[in-house]
């Protein structure tokens, strides 16, 4: 599906997954095919629009995984299932795919390097995360 990623897509909310204290990660339809690396533009009607990394996009679903940093992703978390939010995207260029690949990543910075194992994972593709 090639879409335009500057589109406003009106996504609802499929589910929300509580990980911690001020962590969760937001489900949506999949409306779009996108590369590990990529991300895309989050609007909430009245507040405002940032952009987030894409954690997985597999199952037919969209995933976003949020922490609470600011006044957005505060207000982000208060998404609930069958919320709406505005989506752009996706935008960036992706991570190359190569064997024997080293990914290193911390805090919310694991969730693209999630979608990248999980994409060298399906590919067959030798790597190490490091956390």
């Amino acid at each position: 599906m090639n879409l335009d990623p500057a589109k406003m897509r009106t996504l609802r909310v499929l589910e929300v997954v509580e990980h911690g204290p001020g962590l969760k990660s937001l489900y949506f339809e999949q409306p779009f095919e996108a590369e590990p690396g990529q991300f895309v533009n989050v609007w909430i009607p009245g507040v405002d629009e940032k952009p987030f990394s894409i954690s997985d996009l597999s199952g037919g679903r969209l995933e976003l995984s949020v922490k609470a940093y600011g006044a957005f992703s505060s207000r982000l978390l208060e998404a609930r299932p069958g919320d709406y939010l505005g989506i752009r995207g996706p935008f960036g260029h992706g991570f190359r795919l190569e064997s024997d690949a080293v990914l290193v990543a911390g805090g919310i910075g694991l969730a693209p390097i999630r979608f990248l194992s999980h994409r060298l994972t399906a590919r067959g593709m030798a790597h190490r995360v490091v956390i």
